[in-house]
């Protein structure tokens, strides 16, 4: 396998004023249109000659420039740099094409090598960033998750010889829990750089030299070197074994457990799901909201996570787009459909196609997609619902999500990405600035998210100056407007009453 480079866009921002003086002292200069205006062999000053759509001075509109090297953009202009679509052709001949933001391919698009090499996908800021496809000049494929231009995470590789690998990247290579088939076998285990390491088990083909041979233990460096000891059970390609012969139980345990409705009061419930293991964030995150709900709000017994995380395969049921549907099925059946409501917090990563990260290491999973998420709300048999999405382009599951009766909040609208997300984070910016920041002292969810509002936008101030700020939306209905003071009386009411000193501690 060889090891693909990093792809950047060697453009960059270019910032490209045409003020309209050059009208009297370019004589290459030619005035099309005076009400829309546009030009033709306007020379630019770093020597590029553009055509093109001007407005107040700048480039603006659709044009094209067309640089000596033999580079060249066509596309959109917005105040004087690329935004929109457009293509940018290099001179060595490499070829990105899709939205240009701000002067940088951002979002969807392709690259196309001058040696053959394509990508389609994510980009942000000129490089392979979120979920695409990369195929080689030598016809390898990598499908998975791109981090600044490195395959990172959970994917897949096709070789060109026929070799197959499903499971953990990093900097390209196979490394982490992962099964690759090859013409000889199928190893499935732990991988590092590439090569087998760790923990796994390798079954020859038939058409091997051995065929059906099995290794199973602990290989070294791409060598086996002993058979597995029973302390070898602990390690995580065992451990997920075993954890997926208990998922049905745990979740039938988890859902068995929810507290039937009490008739004389509105009830809150709570399911969060935190669905990506590879970083604590997400497990750290729900935690501290569960605990918060189960105090504050009375969920206590009322309460459902779903978690994927290495330290909690064995006890708390794992995030699947299935064991959703089947968690909120079971509390929504504990629930009177008319009266009570639903809180249901969802932390992960998130792509632009609006769809909501499931990873849990050693696995393959689906991701939850917003059609599907809100297909999932929609079957529920319950009226009341508040739903909170923290992910990067979360806004896209709005009009999948929204009605009279639900109050919807994501962590960034539907082009934007949401920040905190990283090892170093014990919450995400949504979640420290809502749950943990605003939503103590608040008297309503919607207050809460105004708060919030404010301090995220001030969080990405401090982290960069010019940073795309994430946008956090909100969409509520009026029926649930109009509902949930309600509930919050009930609240209040349970606060003040705790916090009446006894009889004992008045000294009545």
């Amino acid at each position: 396998m060889q090891i693909p480079t990093k792809h950047y866009l060697a453009g960059g921002i270019i910032v490209l004023m045409a003020a309209l003086v050059l009208l009297d002292l370019n004589p290459r200069l030619q005035v099309v249109s005076t009400d829309q205006t546009r030009v033709q062999q306007l020379l630019m000053p770093d020597g590029a000659i553009y055509n093109g759509e001007l407005s107040a001075g700048l480039l603006h509109g659709q044009g094209e420039l067309i640089w000596s090297s033999g580079a060249r953009y066509s596309g959109e202009f917005a105040r004087g740099v690329y935004d929109g679509q457009g293509v940018l052709r290099e001179a060595n001949g490499d070829e990105y094409r899709g939205e240009f933001i701000a002067g940088e391919l951002t979002g969807p698009g392709e690259f196309i090598g001058a040696d053959g090499s394509r990508y389609v996908g994510e980009f942000l800021r000129g490089v392979f960033h979120g979920k695409g496809e990369f195929t080689s000049a030598d016809g390898d494929r990598y499908l998975g998750n791109f981090d600044e231009g490195d395959l990172q995470g959970e994917g897949e590789f096709f070789g060109k010889n026929g070799d197959h690998y499903q499971g953990e990247f990093k900097y390209w290579m196979f490394d982490g829990v992962g099964t690759l088939k090859e013409k000889d076998g199928e190893y499935k285990g732990q991988f590092s750089q590439g090569i087998f390491h760790g923990y796994g088990l390798y079954r020859y083909a038939e058409t091997s030299d051995e065929p059906d041979k099995l290794l199973a233990g602990r290989w070294r460096w791409g060598e086996f070197e002993s058979a597995g000891k029973e302390s070898d059970q602990d390690a995580l390609p065992f451990v997920i074994e075993k954890a997926l012969y208990q998922q049905a139980d745990l979740l039938a345990a988890a859902g068995k457990s929810i507290l039937p409705s009490d008739p004389e009061a509105i009830n809150l419930y709570f399911v969060g799901v935190a669905g990506f293991s590879r970083q604590d964030v997400f497990r750290k995150e729900l935690d501290f909201i569960h605990a918060q709900f189960d105090q504050q709000f009375g969920t206590a017994g009322r309460s459902l996570v779903l978690i994927n995380h290495n330290d909690t395969l064995t006890n708390i049921p794992m995030a699947t787009p299935h064991s959703i549907e089947q968690a909120l099925q079971a509390v929504a059946g504990k629930m009177n459909p008319d009266k009570d409501i639903l809180f249901l917090y969802l932390t992960s990563h998130g792509s632009a196609q609006h769809e909501f990260s499931i990873v849990q290491q050693g696995m393959s999973l689906p991701d939850l997609t917003a059609e599907r998420l809100g297909a999932i709300i929609k079957a529920l048999p319950i009226k009341w619902k508040v739903i909170a999405v923290s992910a990067c382009y979360s806004g896209g599951f709005i009009p999948f999500l929204e009605s009279p009766t639900t109050l919807v909040m994501t962590a960034s609208s539907k082009d934007r990405k949401s920040f905190g997300c990283t090892d170093t984070s014990e919450m995400t910016y949504f979640g420290r600035a809502y749950f943990k920041e605003a939503l103590p002292e608040a008297d309503s969810f919607e207050a809460a998210f105004a708060k919030s509002d404010t301090l995220i936008a001030q969080w990405e101030k401090e982290l960069d100056e010019e940073v795309i700020h994430s946008l956090p939306q909100m969409v509520m209905g009026e029926e649930i407007k109009q509902y949930l003071p309600r509930w919050w009386q009930t609240i209040e009411a349970a606060a003040q009453t705790h916090e009446q000193p006894s009889l004992s501690e008045r000294g009545d």
